[in-house]
């Protein structure tokens, strides 16, 4: 398999979501400078793709291809089987972009703003169907099973990316994709201090939280599988920075948390390619990269369309960043989720940048406190620990003791995303409960408001089901950049 293909493909797959909502959400004249400089970027970028070749049997291809679609539909993806409590306001979402014209404003002046990127795929299909005359329930059942095929499709450019990362050969491809599906902290450490419980045990001292990457797809997908070949794509090759603009507008429109670990990747490796290019007196190429043509319209006309979009949510303003001053129970956490994994592949990567950059990302995310900060700005930096563990792993001069802690540690840690896969199978079959939709909550229509409260769903799990409607949306838009001079003026 030719790997610029591949490239080629995530690409695309990366930049759908992104051309419907410009296409839907703006004006006509914003839409198509955005379009056109999205458009012009891309081709630039396929230019500087890179080839080469992963070595791949069609059998394994399939089998990797099935792998996902499976993980996919036992994460709750389509509707098919068990949904976490999440769920529900995502399956609201879900149906306001299909039942709601493009902007989604509701009928209390309110508009839809979240990281829908995942869901517009499926929700342009479930429209289709609604405007074919389906109903509305039918219309959201063949979204659902369209958002099913759309996320196995990025989960299987992010088994083949890693694959790359990883240099895996044909021989360790089951391996790599059992370890990614299974890799997690040592949640199972914290026992019975962390109220353990047979059906989630991540979250620490109540707000602190690495997730394994079993639990992203199951409560996040749609703030995880696009980070994740965003992150992916930089890690491939971390010091081209004429691309880093074109990363990030990728990173914030799909999830803005995620973007801001992948942010610290890139200032890290900007700081460390000056030095670098300073010491051999090259600073003119490093000015040409940083000040590519794709950057510049990257950053000027794209990245701002996105940022005043996410600005306008009303937690983004009224929930500020604090510094958590509790610094021995946040330093406990990092080093039991990760500790063993750091200190164990240390030696082998003493002169890697993207070490110590995912090092300083996790244990800066945990003392930076707003809701979900740590959890999910970390996401970018436990997959490049996952493949940093891998390639220490499949490297040939190693300790043995230290593979041997390592393989432990693994071992260990499949506790968590063994749960995560446990609480469905419980909850349908041991309990004999009907649970496989979330969807009490419908639509967000006239919820959105300042200053609402945490609403609890009721589910009848052993499990918090809480939903803070401002967290949705934007209110006042007259006051609001994107939707003052940007966005697509709607009929009531």
């Amino acid at each position: 398999m030719q790997i610029k293909i591949l490239d080629k493909i995530t690409i695309i797959y990366l930049i759908l979501p992104m051309i419907i909502f410009l296409v839907g959400w703006l004006n006509p004249i914003y839409a198509l400078i955005s379009c056109a400089a999205l458009i012009y970027v891309v081709s630039q970028v396929f230019k500087s793709l890179l080839k080469r070749k992963l070595e791949i049997t069609k059998v394994q291809l399939i089998s990797l291809v099935t792998i996902a679609l499976v993980w996919c539909i036992l994460a709750g993806i389509g509707g098919l089987y068990y949904q976490s409590p999440d769920w529900h306001i995502r399956n609201a979402v879900f149906r306001d972009l299909i039942n709601f014209s493009y902007p989604v404003i509701y009928d209390n002046g309110a508009a839809l703003v979240y990281y829908f990127g995942m869901f517009l795929p499926g929700a342009v299909v479930g429209k289709i169907a609604l405007y074919l005359h389906a109903a509305p329930e039918t219309a959201f059942n063949i979204g659902n099973w369209f958002n099913l095929i759309y996320s196995s499709t990025g989960i299987s450019l992010v088994f083949l990316q890693t694959l790359i990362l990883t240099n895996a050969k044909k021989k360790q491809l089951f391996l790599v994709l059992f370890l990614f599906i299974f890799f997690s902290g040592l949640d199972i450490l914290y026992g019975s201090k962390n109220n353990f419980s047979l059906l989630h045990i991540e979250v620490h001292h109540g707000f602190l939280e690495y997730s394994s990457n079993t639990t992203l797809l199951f409560w996040v997908y749609n703030q995880t599988i696009a980070p994740w070949l965003v992150t992916a794509l930089f890690l491939r090759r971390p010091f081209n920075m004429s691309n880093y603009g074109f990363l990030g507008v990728l990173g914030l429109f799909s999830a803005p948390l995620p973007f801001i670990g992948l942010g610290i990747y890139m200032s890290l490796m900007t700081v460390v390619r000056f030095v670098r290019q300073f010491i051999k007196q090259h600073l003119k190429i490093f000015l040409k990269d940083l000040f590519s043509i794709r950057n510049i319209l990257s950053i000027l006309i794209l990245m701002p369309v996105f940022y005043f979009f996410y600005a306008s949510n009303v937690t983004s303003k009224e929930d500020p960043i604090f510094f958590l001053n509790l610094p021995l129970m946040t330093v406990k956490f990092v080093l039991i989720e990760v500790g063993v994994y750091l200190i164990c592949i240390f030696y082998k990567n003493i002169k890697n940048p993207i070490y110590y950059a995912t090092v300083i990302s996790l244990f800066v995310c945990p003392f930076l406190f707003i809701p979900d900060l740590s959890m999910r700005v970390s996401i970018p930096a436990l997959f490049t620990l996952f493949v940093l563990v891998i390639k220490y792993l499949f490297s040939n001069k190693i300790s043995k003791i230290l593979k041997t802690v390592i393989s432990i540690a693994l071992l260990f840690g499949m506790v968590t995303p063994t749960i995560e896969f446990y609480r469905g199978y419980h909850l349908i079959y041991m309990n004999s409960k009907n649970l496989l939709l979330k969807d009490n909550i419908k639509t967000l229509n006239n919820k959105i408001e300042k200053n609402t409260k945490r609403i609890k769903i009721e589910t009848g799990e052993n499990l918090q089901n809480f939903v803070i409607y401002k967290n949705y949306g934007a209110v006042d838009l007259n006051k609001q950049i994107f939707f003052k001079y940007l966005a697509k003026k709607t009929r009531k």
